[in-house]
């Protein structure tokens, strides 16, 4: 166990034994292990004018008021062991004499002992133990950038979570480089994740309306954001549930070719759109949906036409690609243009391949209709 050690030093006291006056010097070494307590070592001189049979170190929290003692015997020396940190300890030495006579109390001595905090993140050992659960050997347990302390003393976060908002952020990023709330995914509130408007839109996530064109940021993109879960649900298409996703919930088929999930939706400003998608390709053999869109001919719909391997088996967000005259390796469209009007649309979505999951679309403008 590691140990803190401090040096205390008594002024010469006044002990009595037959009311003939003796002097007691004490002196206090204290170490402490680094988690829980301390251990106390005490030293004194013998008496000069009597020789007693033995001597007692008596110990409290309050002064004057001692709780507990250790008999040391007729050595000069002892070791009281288990005191807690973060308490003042008061100290007092006694010395007796063959038929039970015992001096009264030498002078108080006081020492605090401090609680250890191996990794000076502010936090003392025995909370992050116990509380806070995080590791008192390590500043920032979570390695996003902010100390311990600092996320729970200053920034109420969670120091065991690189992204305590869950806004595809890291902590420490948040707070040095973009200037965005760790416990708010949408710190501007324009309708967009910080890390979305970072690593996806490019836009500021502590700025509402990032060009100043009067339009939050996220309107002038996203126009409608659909969880799969929602639509008009026709078997085998089935909503099942999941804490990973957003939503909690989402759909896949369990028969080829069979079920349903039809949605509705409105176009606030008419142009031209990309449809983005939470999906799940579990393998190369179950990676795909039809989709109509106001009541058009279907077309195919792979999850992961490059095939990469990587991409099996994990939700990720993917542009919805129309294979049309093209290979599944090669999309006629990926990502599929969508032109769509002011107005109220609808999209279906069919099972085509088993297990491939959908947890929610939306719709990204990326341009203007033509003029007629």
């Amino acid at each position: 166990m590691k140990k803190r050690s401090f040096s205390l030093f008594s002024h010469p006291v006044t002990c009595f034994h037959s009311f003939t006056p003796v002097l007691l010097t004490v002196m206090l070494l204290i170490s402490c292990p680094a988690a829980y307590a301390a251990d106390v070592s005490l030293a004194w001189d013998a008496p000069d004018a009597s020789a007693p049979a033995g001597y007692k170190v008596y110990y409290g929290t309050a002064a004057a008021a001692y709780t507990n003692n250790v008999d040391a015997g007729n050595m000069t020396r002892c070791t009281i062991k288990g005191l807690a940190e973060g308490k003042t300890y008061y100290f007092a030495a006694t010395a007796y004499y063959p038929g039970g006579v015992e001096s009264g109390f030498s002078n108080q001595a006081v020492k605090y002992i401090p609680a250890s905090d191996t990794d000076a993140d502010g936090i003392p050992d025995n909370k992050e133990l116990t509380v806070t659960q995080t590791d008192p050997e390590n500043a920032d347990t979570d390695g996003d950038g902010l100390t311990d302390g600092d996320e729970v003393n200053t920034y109420g976060s969670d120091p065991r979570l690189r992204d305590s908002d869950g806004d595809g952020l890291v902590d420490g990023d948040e707070v040095h480089e973009y200037g965005t709330d760790i416990n708010n995914a949408d710190t501007d509130d324009d309708g967009y994740l910080d890390g979305e408007e970072v690593h996806v839109y490019h836009t500021d996530p502590a700025d509402r309306d990032s060009d100043g064109d009067g339009i939050p940021d996220g309107r002038e993109t996203r126009s409608v954001m659909i969880q799969a879960e929602s639509g008009e649900i026709t078997s085998p298409m089935t909503v099942r549930s999941i804490a990973s996703v957003p939503g909690g919930a989402y759909i896949k088929t369990t028969r080829r070719n069979k079920g349903t999930a039809a949605y509705s939706f409105r176009i606030d400003q008419p142009g031209i759109y990309h449809i983005k998608a939470m999906v799940l390709a579990k393998n190369p053999w179950e990676d795909s949906f039809y989709v109509s869109i106001d009541q058009q001919e279907e077309f195919i719909w792979d999850l992961n036409p490059s095939g990469n391997p990587h991409e099996f088996g994990t939700w990720r967000e993917d542009n919805v690609a129309c294979r049309g005259r093209g290979t599944y390796r090669n999309p006629q469209y990926d990502p599929f243009p969508v032109r769509l009007t002011a107005g109220l649309h609808s999209i279906v979505v069919r099972g085509r391949e088993r297990s491939a999951g959908l947890d929610y679309l939306y719709f990204e403008k990326i341009g203007d209709l033509p003029n007629p």
